[in-house]
């Protein structure tokens, strides 16, 4: 069973504001959990986002992990606020 240990940051403070998902590293602070497009002559990456926490923990745990709520120990930590 795998362990994860994440933080949601939410950014902004408006009504829409977009909630980012951070894990914790095996050393030292917090990472944000990225994915890459490659286009061939150059990467973008850019962190996962949605509108509610679930919906961004629910995209992370598909596309990244792949694997689903049941088969992860989630240890969650307080969220922050970014203005």
């Amino acid at each position: 069973m795998k362990r994860l240990k994440i933080r949601f940051v939410q950014h902004g403070q408006t009504i829409g504001a977009d909630y980012f998902i951070q894990r914790k590293r095996f050393l030292f602070g917090w990472s944000y959990i990225t994915y890459t497009v490659n286009m061939g002559y150059g990467s973008i990456v850019s962190g996962y986002s949605a509108s509610t926490q679930e919906a961004v923990l629910d995209n992370v745990l598909r596309d990244k992990y792949n694997t689903c709520k049941e088969f992860v120990e989630i240890t969650e930590y307080p969220m922050l606020k970014v203005y």
